[in-house]
C-alpha cells in the first residue's frame, strides 16, 4: 500500500449532495504531520469509505484502488495494520515506523520489523505476530500485533481522559504519541504524561520543541527526554509493564529482586551511578528528575545522583536493526537508531558498560 491513502480521500464517484460534501470539505484542513490525530486534524476520510467504491478523488483525478477485499467493518479503507502502514510506511509527510525510512533523522521509537533483512522479526515488535509477549501472558489477537495494540488511533476521548491516570496518579488529558490507556487489556487506564516547549517536572516525557509537519524534530531522539516524577516508578516502564509484566518494577518486588540479588534488570526505585556514565560524549537515555540531562557531545562535569533507567534507556519502542531493539551505544559518535558501537560483541558490551564500570 505504497500511496499514501490520505491523500486520496474520496466518496466513490457517487453523486454528493452539495450540503454533505461542503461538511466534508469543511473539516479537512491542509496541514500535515504534527499530532494529527488530534482533535480537528482528525479527517474521518483518511481511513474511512462511505461505500467502499471509491473512483477519484475531491479534485475529480484518478485515485489509487482501494485494496480487496472489502468493504470492511467499521467502513475502514483497509484492514489491520495495513491501514495504518498507508501513511505510515515510506511516506514523507507521516512518521515512518517500518523499516528502513528516508526522513533524515533518528527516530526516537525506531522501527517495527519488516520480517526480512536487516529488520527481522527478531529485532523488535513484529506486526501479526501471535506471540505472547515476553515476560508477560497477554497475547494478540487471531489477527497478531497490530499498531492499534499500542495506540489509539483517535486519541483520547473528553470520557477516558478523567479516568486515565499518569504515573504520578494526575488524570492525563494529553496522551503521549497517541498511546492506548487500555495496552495489555489493562484493568485501569494507564496514562503517559508528556510536556511540551517548557519541561515539567511532573510528567512522565520531555518534548523540547514541536512545530507541525517537521517530522525531522517532532519525532527525533534529541526531542524527547524522560522525567522521573515518582521514584520508585517509571510512566514508561509502567506502560509497557501492561504487556510485559514482569519486566518492570521496584526493588522489593519478587519480580524484581529475590530478596538478596537483582533478577531482572531494575528499571525503577534504583538510582545509577554516574562514575562511567558521565564520561560518554554521547549517552543513553534516562530517566532525570531534575530535568537535566547534560548536553550530548559534551562530557558531565557533574550529573545529579539520583537518576534512573527505564525501558527506552536500552530498546527502541518499535525497534532496530539489532536483536531485541537493544541500543548499541558505545558512547564516542552521536546516537543513532541502532548506536555507535560496531558489530554486536562490542556493541552488547558497550551498551552495558555505558553505566557499569565492570568488563573493561
Amino acid at each position: 500500500m505504497g500511496t499514501t491513502l490520505v491523500k486520496r480521500a474520496i466518496m466513490g464517484g457517487a453523486v454528493v449532495a452539495p450540503l454533505a460534501l461542503a461538511l466534508l470539505m469543511a473539516v479537512q484542513p491542509k496541514a500535515r504531520g504534527g499530532e494529527y490525530h488530534h482533535g480537528l486534524n482528525v479527517i474521518c476520510s483518511d481511513c474511512h469509505t462511505m461505500h467502499f467504491s471509491q473512483t477519484h478523488a475531491y479534485d475529480g483525478t484518478a485515485a489509487d484502488p482501494l485494496p480487496a477485499g472489502g468493504p470492511n467493518g467499521r467502513l475502514l479503507k483497509a484492514t489491520g495494520a495495513e491501514l495504518c502502514k498507508s501513511c505510515h510506511d515510506g511516506q514523507p509527510d507521516a512518521p515512518d515506523t517500518v523499516g528502513e525510512h528516508g526522513n533524515g533523522y533518528v527516530r526516537e521509537a525506531g522501527a517495527l520489523n519488516t520480517g526480512s533483512a536487516p529488520y527481522e522479526s527478531w529485532k523488535g515488535h513484529t506486526l501479526g505476530a501471535t506471540n505472547t509477549a515476553p515476560g508477560g501472558t497477554w497475547t494478540p489477537a487471531a489477527t497478531g500485533l497490530e499498531c492499534v495494540n499500542c495506540h489509539s488511533v483517535h486519541g483520547m476521548s473528553a470520557t477516558s481522559a478523567a479516568t486515565t491516570l499518569d504515573v504520578a496518579g494526575n488524570p492525563t488529558f494529553s496522551q503521549y504519541r497517541n498511546l492506548s490507556s487500555r495496552a495489555g487489556g489493562s484493568a485501569v487506564r494507564l496514562g503517559v504524561s508528556y510536556a511540551k516547549g517548557t519541561n515539567d517536572l511532573t510528567k512522565d516525557i520531555f518534548i523540547r520543541g514541536w512545530t507541525r509537519g517537521d517530522l525531522a524534530n517532532n519525532y527525533s531522539v534529541a526531542n524527547v527526554d524522560f522525567n522521573e516524577p515518582v521514584s520508585t516508578k517509571s510512566g514508561v516502564g509502567r506502560w509497557c509493564q501492561a504487556c510485559h509484566t514482569n519486566f518492570h518494577g521496584a526493588s522489593a518486588d519478587a519480580n524484581m529482586h529475590n530478596g538478596a540479588d537483582w533478577v531482572r534488570h531494575p528499571a525503577a526505585d534504583t538510582n545509577m551511578s554516574t562514575t562511567t556514565f558521565k564520561t560518554k560524549l554521547y549517552r543513553l537515555k534516562v530517566m532525570s528528575p531534575t530535568g537535566d540531562w547534560g548536553t550530548q557531545g559534551s562530557a558531565w562535569a557533574t550529573p545529579p545522583a539520583d537518576m534512573t533507567p527505564s525501558c527506552t534507556t536500552c530498546h527502541k519502542a518499535h525497534g532496530n536493526q539489532n536483536p531485541y531493539g537493544l541500543i548499541y551505544q558505545k558512547g564516542t559518535g552521536p546516537v543513532t537508531e541502532e548506536g555507535d558501537a560496531d558489530g554486536q560483541t562490542e556493541g552488547l558490551r558497550s551498551m552495558c558498560k555505558q553505566c557499569h564500570s565492570q568488563g573493561g
